[in-house]
């Protein structure tokens, strides 16, 4: 769809993979501005720039969005010992992790590069709590061993 051969599935071209994955999140950050300022083409989120767009609020509001429990509040709600997908929006429900993750991510990529080693910390400790709950027991141990280091030493 974008053009770049080089990512598949299986690709063992990380930089590609990585670029990729950088195009997917930015179009949903736009997207999710795009839907915050209720257009729906870039020249209206231009008209809507130039009238005092109230940035501070809708940042607030988006990251709220993003960061709260929403998704797992939605999935606490549906009915069924298996939580029935009807009345469900799972394509929302899998954007706002990915945003969520991806921007966490990103925070990680940043911090490398500045040799920020408390942010660097802090990233891991997020993906330390999220391989808690998968059965990749051994990526979550590891990383309770890590931050334990990290925080002893």
């Amino acid at each position: 769809m974008v053009g770049n051969n080089r990512v598949k599935h299986d690709s063992k071209d990380f930089r590609a993979c990585l670029n990729f994955i950088n195009d997917v999140l930015n179009a949903h950050v736009l997207a999710l501005f795009f839907s915050a300022a209720d257009v729906e083409t870039p020249e209206q989120f231009a008209k809507a720039l130039e009238n005092n767009f109230n940035w501070p609020d809708m940042l607030d509001t988006l990251s709220g969005d993003i960061y709260s429990m929403k998704v797992h509040e939605w999935r606490q709600d549906a009915d069924g010992p298996k939580k029935d997908v009807v009345g469900r929006d799972i394509p929302l429900e899998n954007a706002l992790h990915f945003l969520r993750d991806m921007l966490v991510f990103h925070d990680y990529e940043d911090a490398v590069r500045c040799g920020d080693t408390g942010m660097i910390t802090k990233c891991i400790e997020y993906w330390c709590v999220l391989f808690q709950g998968t059965t990749l027991s051994n990526y979550a141990s590891e990383m309770v061993h890590f931050i334990a280091c990290i925080k002893r030493i």
